[in-house]
């Protein structure tokens, strides 16, 4: 995520949930009108968000679209924090806590949040993943490494072991093309050598290609275990 898109991110995120729960407070001193407008500019931020929506628009690279379903969230959150104490049809009111349950996710995975709603994509900050045998992923990378800028068509993705709630990397800069759909395993033994076939669409057809991938690829020699961002 850029700079400048995730501070701008998590400050509102933290705003609208302190001052949700500030009007959670003082929800009865609050004119009735002044809530129904802040309804109305929270779906009206929808229909312009659907409208202006731009696929080239990203968490690394935002454009308006970021920016629209990120007040659209977070006017969501502000809502719930009145709404919830007051006589609102009970659908409205269901609507709503959908947006206070995101806190939850926010305390086990901030970056999944985070991602989300600065993009209206639930994926945005993960990327995709492909299931290769057991607990082996591969998962996209973030940023390709300087030596594999650039390439055309092609994506990079790292080979990782789940365990439970922690990843370790075993390989990485493994490039799939972009339009891969699905993977299968040749032959491996996760300990030196890993073979596998992806498989992606050509004109209407099926291709594939094979790969060997050596199993400790690291760009640094850390082989560093994180914790998985659900």
């Amino acid at each position: 995520m850029s700079p400048s898109l995730f501070i701008l991110t998590i400050s509102l995120y933290l705003l609208s949930v302190v001052s949700g729960l500030v009007a959670a407070f003082f929800v009865r001193q609050i004119p009735l009108k002044f809530i129904k407008s802040l309804i109305g500019v929270h779906f009206l931020l929808l229909i312009f968000w659907l409208v202006t929506r731009n696929e080239m628009d990203s968490i690394s690279e935002p454009g308006k679209s970021n920016y629209l379903f990120l007040g659209f969230f977070c006017t969501g959150i502000f809502n719930a924090g009145m709404l919830l104490r007051l006589k609102f049809p009970f659908i409205l009111k269901m609507y709503y806590l959908v947006y206070l349950l995101s806190l939850v996710v926010f305390v086990i995975s901030p970056s999944r949040v985070l991602g989300f709603i600065a993009s209206g994509n639930y994926s945005a900050s993960t990327g995709s993943r492909f299931h290769i045998s057991d607990n082996y992923y591969f998962v996209e990378q973030q940023a390709i490494s300087g030596s594999l800028t650039n390439v055309t068509g092609m994506k990079s993705y790292k080979l990782v072991r789940e365990m439970r709630m922690f990843y370790k990397t075993l390989s990485r800069d493994v490039l799939l093309p972009a339009n891969t759909d699905s993977i299968s395993l040749l032959d491996t033994n996760f300990t030196e050598l890993v073979q596998v076939r992806a498989y992606f669409p050509v004109q209407d057809k099926r291709d594939s290609i094979d790969l060997k991938i050596e199993v400790g690829n690291h760009r640094d020699d850390s082989n560093e275990i994180k914790q998985i961002r659900k």
